[in-house]
């Protein structure tokens, strides 16, 4: 399942917010920044990130449940 559907609603979330900067995997966004692991050297990209006005930063990562995997615990 595409993940991309469900941006939708927490790009809208934050457009009311009060930030200076809004970034988002979305078509007509800019991407967010990209970090890499300085213990795996993996990629990792938040879905969603802004700055508010305090100079908070928030980075979001939507994630989608897949019915059909199994638990291993």
């Amino acid at each position: 399942m595409d993940k991309e559907i469900y941006l939708e609603r927490p790009v809208e979330w934050a457009e009311k917010k009060s930030t200076i900067s809004l970034k988002s995997i979305s078509e007509g966004y800019e991407n967010p920044q990209i970090f890499i692991s300085k213990t795996t050297q993996e990629e990792i990209q938040a879905d969603l990130s802004f700055v508010t006005h305090g100079g908070v930063k928030h980075y979001s990562v939507v994630v989608v449940k897949n019915e059909h995997q199994k638990n291993n615990y």
